[in-house]
């Protein structure tokens, strides 16, 4: 039997982001007519991977090669010129034209005169998405289509473009099983017309159900390669984790209080569809899911940041409609968000500024407000979660990325909250910012705060949760206490399925 031909490779890669080295020598191929899927945990370094071998990053070091031969791709238009198409997870369609518009975008068939042969249009269409046994009308809208159908149209859009190599990131990550498998036969499908395939996922049910052959990254290197039916779901996590379990400094911190926060059968669509948890009075409730999990979207939810469509939400045992964060603030709750600057900061105030924005009224005295109380204010906090800053009256920009998120969580501390939720909270921080965080987190939940600590990355769940819900599909799939904790239970209870 022929050996299948390499379609596309990377070769000794190497990519860094500012002077962080996010892939190291990585060694990648996939054949034609098979499915390779490309796991890791978030930030293992997966995407970027793809991006290499798309063209919208070109290599440090290495080379990609398309049909053993090397080449320098100036972008992702010259990789699809070339027949490697990409389908991202935010696709790339126009929602107001048609199926068939969609699918011959910039390159529809004319007639005389350069007039759009819509004939022409809607029978090449039928043809490719025949290919595909794909049930879709060519005049269709795109706007009006649900969310798989639009992944075939986007699918679809590559065949119809010759494509010879289809890359996926996350196809799945907003779709329902029954909508997932509808994408899976569309995958077979080309799978057996000869197309290499490379599927970026962290669903090991998907893996397995699916691919011919894994990779799995961690760090930014190949941990394991394996031929599907030699692999098992545990092996392949063990090298996703591959970390020393062992310095794990959680302590016991007593019985905790009454419930201070709890979901139930919460929907914040198209990510949160379901969720319940309850987080209680001196406890820190770890949440974890892999990327598209909705574990950022629910802690969004809880304060009222996204709107909610159906559930119940209580606070202290009262039910209530969180319109928006500051309500949810008015009512004790409060969010340390993913993106400091983008939703968190005002860079172009002092960080005194920043710490006292959430209690003007209470520091102002008749309409006004003392300057004195604001610098007092931020010197208190400045001494109590150790910012490092030249003074409390310099931009919060010109802070370390770890001094401005202790600026923001000096901010939320001041409100007095009652349930803390904090997004990735050391994400972009150093060593040293990391271990206060940690230790302010921990202090507040000695003090009989809840806090929900949302986060990517599992020692750090390990290190400070009582807790661990786990987030999977848009809901929580299950809720890991102790001494069940593990880094291995929460990647199987995120990616089975």
């Amino acid at each position: 039997m022929r050996e299948r031909e390499v379609v596309l490779a990377a070769r000794g890669v190497a990519k860094s982001f500012g002077g962080v080295e996010v892939l190291h020598d990585v060694d990648f191929e996939v054949r034609e007519g098979e499915i390779h899927a490309l796991v890791g945990e978030n930030g293992a370094g997966k995407t970027t991977l793809l991006m290499v071998l798309c063209g919208v990053h070109a290599p440090d070091r290495g080379a990609t090669e398309l049909a053993g031969r090397e080449v320098r791709f100036r972008g992702p238009a010259d990789a699809q010129v070339r027949g490697v198409r990409t389908v991202f997870q935010e696709l790339s369609l126009v929602p107001a034209l048609s199926v068939a518009e969609n699918l011959y975008l910039n390159r529809a068939p004319a007639g005389p005169f350069g007039i759009l042969d819509r004939r022409r249009l809607r029978e090449e269409a039928r043809r490719v998405l025949g290919r595909l046994g794909a049930d879709l009308d060519p005049d269709a809208l795109v706007q009006d289509l649900s969310r798989s159908r639009r992944q075939i149209v986007e699918v679809a859009k590559a065949l119809a473009a010759e494509a010879r190599v289809l890359l996926l990131d996350e196809p799945t990550s907003s779709l329902s099983e029954a909508e997932a498998e509808v994408l899976f036969q569309v995958l077979r499908q080309l799978k057996g017309e000869g197309l290499g395939i490379v599927v970026v996922t962290h669903r090991m049910a998907e893996v397995f159900a699916i691919a011919d052959r894994i990779t799995v990254l961690r760090d930014g290197r190949v941990a394991g390669r394996f031929e599907r039916r030699e692999a098992t779901p545990d092996e392949v996590v063990r090298r996703m984790v591959g970390r020393d379990v062992s310095q794990v400094t959680w302590q016991e911190r007593g019985a905790p209080g009454p419930v201070a926060l709890e979901a139930e059968d919460l929907w914040a669509l198209p990510r949160v569809r379901g969720a319940t948890l309850a987080v209680r009075q001196g406890e820190i409730l770890g949440v974890a899911g892999l990327e598209g999990s909705g574990r950022t979207e629910l802690g969004l939810a809880l304060v009222g940041a996204i709107p909610v469509q159906r559930g119940r939400l209580r606070v202290f045992g009262r039910e209530v409609r969180v319109a928006s964060p500051a309500h949810a603030a008015r009512l004790g709750v409060v969010c340390l968000p993913p993106d400091r600057k983008e939703l968190g900061l005002f860079p172009q105030l002092t960080v005194a500024d920043n710490i006292v924005a959430m209690i003007l009224r209470l520091l102002s005295r008749l309409g006004i407000l003392p300057k004195a109380a604001v610098r007092d204010t931020g010197e208190a906090y400045r001494e109590r979660l150790r910012i490092r800053c030249p003074s409390v009256l310099a931009p919060v920009s010109a802070l370390s990325g770890g001094n401005q998120q202790k600026s923001l969580l000096a901010r939320l501390l001041a409100a007095d909250p009652k349930v803390i939720v904090a997004d990735d909270p050391t994400v972009g921080v150093d060593t040293g910012a990391k271990a206060e965080i940690h230790r302010i987190l921990v202090e507040e939940a000695r003090r009989g705060k809840a806090v929900v600590l949302i986060s990517s990355e599992l020692v750090e769940l390990l290190e400070l949760a009582d807790r661990v819900a786990v987030m999977r599909d848009g809901r929580v799939a299950g809720v890991l206490e102790r001494p069940h904790l593990t880094e291995e239970t929460i990647v199987r209870l995120a990616a089975a399925g």
